[in-house]
């Protein structure tokens, strides 16, 4: 007699597809998985390279407005003479309203 069982030989043809389908979705979900680590390794090297490049940016900044603090210092100091200076306080204490403008070349410089 034949050993053929149609019942077993169907339950596992079924057995079979259902693996090789599932061989298939897991070699694509891990070629899915290794695109993503490569863009997620390209999008931190990115933001690696960014965050550098604000940091010497910031430095830049940092840099340029304690010069440009500095040159505003000098030029009202050069502009405004120590005897102007103490007149002007002079001048100021005794006004009612005790207010008092800033002199033109000092007005120029700030605005």
């Amino acid at each position: 007699m034949s050993s053929f069982h149609p019942a077993e030989d169907s339950e596992s043809d079924l057995l079979e597809r259902r693996w090789f389908a599932a061989a298939r979705a897991v070699v694509e979900m891990q070629s899915e998985c290794d695109a993503l680590a490569r863009v997620l390794d390209m999008t931190r090297a990115a933001l690696r390279d960014a965050r550098a490049r604000c940091s010497h940016l910031e430095a830049l900044r940092d840099a340029l407005g304690g010069e440009l603090a500095d040159i505003d210092h000098s030029a009202l100091k050069r502009s405004w003479a120590p005897a102007q200076r103490s007149a002007a306080l002079r001048d100021r204490s005794r006004s009612p309203s005790n207010s008092w403008r800033l002199p033109r070349k000092c007005a120029a410089i700030l605005e």
